[in-house]
């Protein structure tokens, strides 16, 4: 079952128990996290977001297809009023480490110290003192979310040939520690475009049936961005406000 991290920590006084417990229990963390689906979850994207990442440029895993009106229709509407500025992928660990900031915890801190300097959002990492370096993974499909996981996630371009629409969006961003604690490794979905390219399918909110289809994949890329322009993209649409979780949001898979 899934537990949120409030839920974990309360069981501790400090943060060096917390750490122990991850520690202890990272095997089982791994295997859950590598068997359960990954869903969207809300991550903040400071006003200053533009200046503090002016400069920065990281992978982004890329999709361009085109919606079909026929298949759904609000949502290509959503499109094509240029409503929708929220991706996220659903996806399976292939290989995934832990990283604490904990020098007693030398395997974990090597994982950190490796990591932790591609991290572009350091800033939350440092508050919590762990993320989760995934190395590999696969990708099952990209879906049009309200709150994505990962924030910097919009459409870049959209090009209208008359009512056929072509979009590319950017279905997650290296390098981007999000609210699973998650920080995707540069080239971490190289295989899955290799294997499936276009026929991993754009969904909408992580439902895998063929109704919650929305469009047809042309192409899956990746593609070195501005995350300045990014932040400026999420920043510039109004933005439905998400209800306040009762406890924080993150979330772990354990048993």
């Amino acid at each position: 079952m899934r537990i949120k991290i409030d839920d974990i920590r309360s069981k501790f006084d400090n943060k060096k128990d917390f750490f122990k417990y991850l520690k202890e229990n990272k095997k089982d963390l791994i295997k859950q996290k590598k068997s359960l689906p990954i869903t969207s979850a809300d991550i903040a994207v400071r006003l200053d977001a533009a200046k503090m990442f002016e400069g920065i440029t990281a992978e982004a895993l890329m999709f361009k297809f085109e919606p079909m009106r026929n298949w759904n229709e609000k949502v290509y509407e959503l499109y094509k009023d240029d409503s929708i500025n929220q991706h996220s992928i659903g996806l399976q660990y292939v290989n995934i480490e832990l990283a604490i900031n904990d020098p007693d915890m030398k395997e974990e801190y090597a994982v950190w110290e490796k990591f932790y300097n591609q991290i572009i959002n350091k800033e939350e990492a440092e508050k919590e003192g762990f993320f989760w370096a995934v190395r590999e993974s696969k990708i099952y499909e990209n879906s049009a979310v309200l709150w994505g996981a990962n924030k910097m996630t919009p459409v870049l371009k959209k090009e209208m040939q008359g009512e056929k629409m072509i979009i590319d969006a950017v279905g997650n961003l290296a390098n981007f520690m999000d609210t699973h604690m998650d920080v995707m490794i540069a080239g971490n979905w190289n295989k899955s475009i290799e294997e499936k390219g276009n026929t991993i399918p754009i969904l909408h909110d992580h439902l895998h049936t063929v109704s919650a289809r929305i469009g047809k994949t042309i192409d899956v890329y990746t593609q070195n961005v501005s995350v300045s322009e990014l932040a400026k993209l999420t920043m510039a649409k109004k933005e439905m406000k998400r209800p306040k979780p009762k406890a924080n949001i993150y979330q772990f898979a354990a048993k």
